[in-house]
């Protein structure tokens, strides 16, 4: 997925930071790109950034890439308390929303896929996961090769291939760290440009 930057703009760099901090950035879209010599050069020519790898989603937006990078490797923790919210509901998902949403800041339809998720692990996954969240234990075993909690592994095959299908994003195939320790062959190394650093060039 690929972000194609307009060449012209009437904002100044403080002005595009500020729209770009607040999530208001329209100066962009989005384009998922196929591997044909075209999308090459075309990303070549530094019009577009590869903003993550795969096809586009509902959280590829720089929006939602600003909340991953913001909130960094506290994304599981944050979206656990979100989780948390759902649940408290008793089955009205609003609560989860309105966290994914205004607490953490995704826009509407990354937040809506990341409630899936978290109602979809909370189905599937109840008895693992509710170890690992009363007792706070560790994403991943301490002994070598650090395999995922049996929580986290849950979630990973029965949650994982609808969130990724549907998300576009994630942090592995964004380049982005998390708490979670994978290992490098499960990630992406990208380099992630800010849009104003682009436009005012």
């Amino acid at each position: 997925c690929v972000v194609e930057f307009s060449t012209t703009t009437d904002l100044d760099a403080e002005q595009c930071a500020a729209s770009y901090t607040t999530q208001t950035y329209t100066r962009s879209q989005l384009a998922t790109l196929n591997d044909d010599d075209d999308d090459t050069t075309a990303v070549a020519s530094g019009r577009y950034m590869v903003t993550h790898v795969g096809a586009c989603g509902a959280c590829s937006s720089l929006h939602d890439l600003a909340v991953y990078m913001t909130v960094g490797s506290d994304l599981q923790r944050q979206a656990t308390l979100c989780g948390a919210e759902a649940l408290r509901g008793q089955g009205d998902d609003q609560p989860g929303r309105d966290c994914f949403r205004t607490t953490l800041g995704f826009s509407s339809g990354c937040a809506e896929i990341w409630l899936a998720n978290t109602v979809q692990t909370r189905t599937l996954c109840l008895l693992p996961c509710a170890e690992f969240l009363i007792a706070e234990q560790s994403s991943n075993e301490a002994e070598y090769p650090c395999a995922l909690h049996p929580c986290l592994e849950c979630d990973e095959e029965n949650a994982g291939p609808l969130f990724k299908a549907f998300a576009g994003r994630t942090r592995r195939n964004s380049g982005l760290l998390s708490s979670i320790l994978r290992a490098c062959s499960e990630m992406q190394f990208l380099t992630i440009y800010n849009p104003c650093d682009v436009l005012s060039v």
